[in-house]
């Protein structure tokens, strides 16, 4: 998929294989991606994650909605 937004994505633990325009890294504790905006990209968890994204701007589409 893609996005408006820049992303990163922090692996905190587990291995994440990700894949930004067409080119696959695995990335392992402590490592981190930067994904420009509308770059076509997917991830695949190897194993058990905790990763942290941070998207600039604010993906609307992730906001709580008030109730």
């Amino acid at each position: 998929h893609h996005h408006i937004n820049q992303q990163v994505t922090n692996v905190l633990e587990g291995e994440l294989e990700m894949t930004v325009e067409g080119k696959t890294t695995i990335l392992k504790n402590g490592m981190v991606a930067v994904i420009p905006p509308n770059a076509k990209h997917s991830a695949v968890a190897l194993t058990d994650c905790k990763i942290i994204d941070v998207f600039q701007p604010v993906r609307e589409d992730y906001r709580k909605l008030d109730e």
